[in-house]
């Protein structure tokens, strides 16, 4: 795909005293940034108390997430240390969690009450129905801090002050992009499995955060079953932390492997969201530009349109081929116009197709969210095709298959 007019987009300067910390960083450093597999597995080792024994696939994913961070990334100190920490937390987490698994055989045995998975195209409403789905009062959304942090520590539970305290810098830069109005998270709400998916090194949030350009695309050709299988395992401890209560789940991106999904948690009741692609298209353009804004010095912004545009397309394409097979046919649809419009009758519905009881308590409960968490509530997303020289004639063709499939007039 090549954009048809000049893109618009400009990195915005960090608060000052974030430049100057880069500044100095870069001073000592001479910007030299060690981005390699073993330290990164070294480092997690440390961190989790145990051996730093990772399997053939954690080796291969970290092997070219690297490289890809070190040609394609320009990523500056605040950026380098984000994504540091993002990598070895999440190796680290693996490591405790496969050692839990390991010391108590029966843990995975422990059943899951049906989880509700929310994904769809990017921008097209999974945030906002997977918060009002997690305020069911037997249900519950595990916060961004948990996803992060998925193994309690013993003897207190200070994970949610720890990501409160790392979130800080991010949350204090990524006010001059405005992201609050475009994608509104906090370390104590609700967010999505890509947190707890970024443990065996295959995720796209790295993506969402670095132009790993390479990574992406070597990422949208895996299989992901093992990360998968690791996530299952996540889910049981989040279950077990949560006995009695349905986890409520959310992630775009599991629309590009949705047989991994289906096959690893086939008690998941999986809701698939729907919007224009006309519209999806460049509201995630400007959200991933954004994010990726914080991190870097400078950043080729039609390489990134690109490269994002590709990994939509990818998902429309998977989603209208997966919807055609005996697992497919299971997944509950709803239009983003109509969550927009009725947000608790939308809610309701899929309780009752999902076979799950709605009583007046969830209509009052849900009420509620909705009404204090109306579109537009962090300020207006505004964005554009023209902003990133997108072309709606040819999103259309490209995205004729996922249209036709999925769109009412």
């Amino acid at each position: 795909m090549s954009t048809a007019a000049p893109i618009g987009f400009q990195i915005m300067p960090l608060p000052r005293w974030l430049r100057v910390a880069n500044g100095a960083a870069a001073i000592v450093s001479g910007e030299r940034w060690e981005l390699t597999p073993e330290r990164f597995m070294t480092a997690a080792g440390h961190a989790a108390g145990l051996p730093p024994e990772f399997p053939a696939h954690v080796h291969e994913a970290l092997e070219v997430l690297c490289k890809s961070l070190r040609d394609d990334a320009k990523l500056h100190w605040f950026g380098t240390a984000n994504t540091e920490d993002l990598l070895v937390t999440g190796l680290a987490e693996m490591l405790r969690v496969e050692k839990m698994f390991a010391d108590d055989p029966s843990l995975a045995k422990t059943p899951l009450l049906s989880p509700v998975i929310v994904t769809g195209l990017p921008r097209s409403g999974t945030t906002f129905l997977h918060r009002l789905l997690s305020a069911s009062p037997d249900a519950i959304g595990v916060p961004m801090y948990r996803h992060v942090y998925p193994t309690r520590p013993e003897p207190f539970d200070y994970r949610l002050r720890l990501t409160q305290v790392k979130f800080f810098p991010w949350l204090a830069a990524s006010k001059v992009y405005g992201l609050d109005a475009i994608h509104y998270v906090r370390p104590e709400l609700p967010d999505e499995c890509n947190f707890g998916m970024r443990l065996a090194g295959r995720s796209i949030i790295y993506w969402a955060t670095s132009p790993v350009h390479t990574y992406l695309r070597w990422l949208l050709t895996q299989d992901l079953r093992e990360g998968y299988q690791l996530y299952r395992k996540v889910l049981i401890l989040h279950q077990r932390a949560n006995p009695g209560r349905r986890l409520t789940l959310k992630c775009p991106h599991h629309l590009a492997w949705l047989p991994a999904l289906t096959e690893t948690l086939p008690e998941a009741i999986i809701v698939q969201t729907h919007r224009d692609p006309v519209e999806v298209v460049p509201s995630e353009c400007k959200l991933i530009l954004s994010l990726q804004g914080l991190s870097v010095r400078e950043i080729d912004v039609q390489r990134t349109v690109e490269s994002n545009h590709l990994k939509v397309v990818t998902y429309a394409e998977r989603s209208a081929a997966f919807a055609d097979t005996d697992a497919g046919r299971r997944i509950l649809h709803l239009d983003y116009r109509t969550l927009v419009r009725d947000p608790v009758g939308a809610a309701a519905d899929i309780h009752q197709r999902a076979n799950l009881p709605f009583t007046s308590a969830h209509r009052n409960t849900l009420g509620r969210f909705a009404a204090e968490n109306r579109q537009h509530k962090h300020g207006k997303h505004v964005y554009s095709l023209g902003e990133f020289g997108l072309d709606e004639a040819k999103i259309k063709r490209e995205f004729a298959a996922y249209r036709e499939r999925f769109l009412r007039a």
